[in-house]
């Protein structure tokens, strides 16, 4: 009894291992793939902020999964920039069918890329505008130094010996 229990479990980590490890979206039916990758994309647009985003990902993908698809967008964004294939390897680490695989993306559709760059883009200006400001209202609440020329870099000088000090 106990050998078929084993030959049982055997069988199921091979179907397992068949059908799901191996599992292959183009091995099945047009409607039933187009069906899974609806869905799937109906389950991403449920998230609605960065920290939904961060909790699916996190347990979606495991971090090596997460640092290929992000450097993917910057072989996108290196792309865009006109860098050559060796530039792209030499500072990305990537491999040349990576860089391949993203520029047939790009060159047969794109807007994917196109649109998480500018969104991306445009983030990344809000938080250095916000970098910006705080920076300013540092200085303005510094010392009467400022009224003097240079005075703002010893205005900063000054504030980061109070952080020191501290």
């Amino acid at each position: 009894m106990h050998r078929y229990i084993d030959k049982a479990v055997i069988l199921i980590i091979c179907v397992f291992h068949v059908f799901m490890v191996r599992f292959d979206i183009n091995r099945v039916d047009k409607s039933y793939r187009i069906a899974i990758i609806g869905e799937f994309y109906d389950a991403i647009s449920c998230l609605k902020n960065r920290a939904d985003t961060k909790i699916f990902f996190r347990d979606l993908l495991m971090p090596n999964e997460i640092a290929m698809l992000h450097r993917r967008i910057q072989v996108a964004i290196m792309l865009n920039e006109k860098h050559t294939f060796d530039e792209i390897i030499q500072k990305l680490g990537v491999g040349s069918t990576t860089i391949r695989n993203v520029k047939k993306s790009l060159e047969r559709h794109g807007e994917g890329y196109d649109l998480i760059i500018k969104r991306f883009q445009k983030l990344q200006d809000k938080k250095d505008e916000k970098r910006v400001e705080a920076h300013k209202r540092k200085i303005i609440q510094a010392p009467n130094i400022r009224r003097y020329a240079g005075g703002g870099l010893l205005a900063d000088m000054l504030n980061e010996l109070k952080i020191k000090k501290k």
